[in-house]
């Protein structure tokens, strides 16, 4: 249910959500929880689905708590990933820079 509501077009909804989820992921049972929970992992490690501020700081907030988590509940890839979010802050945006090169004859 909880992820449900993290996952609602509603901002306000998303974020009281994220919230709520910040506080299991406090909690040993709520990082098991986390990590049984299919495609969580990947929706709390991806940027491009929120677009409000208060939003990318509350599911910051999720995985600064999940680095703090039990070494044995997460793999040691998903750690260094959970780690890689919080170390580029909540309102890191990936840049692709691209260059065109025109051809000529």
């Amino acid at each position: 249910m909880i992820v449900g509501l993290c996952r609602q077009p509603f901002a306000d909804i998303r974020q009281a959500g994220l919230e709520v989820m910040a506080v299991l992921a406090s909690q040993v049972w709520g990082q098991e929880y986390i990590s049984s929970y299919p495609g969580l992992i990947e929706f709390l490690l991806d940027r491009n689905i929120e677009s409000f501020k208060e939003c990318k700081e509350a599911k910051y907030e999720v995985v600064k708590q999940l680095v703090e988590a039990e070494q044995d509940i997460f793999d040691a890839n998903t750690m260094q990933r959970f780690r890689e979010f919080v170390n580029q802050g909540p309102h890191y945006v990936d840049i692709n820079t691209e260059v065109a090169i025109e051809g000529g004859p």
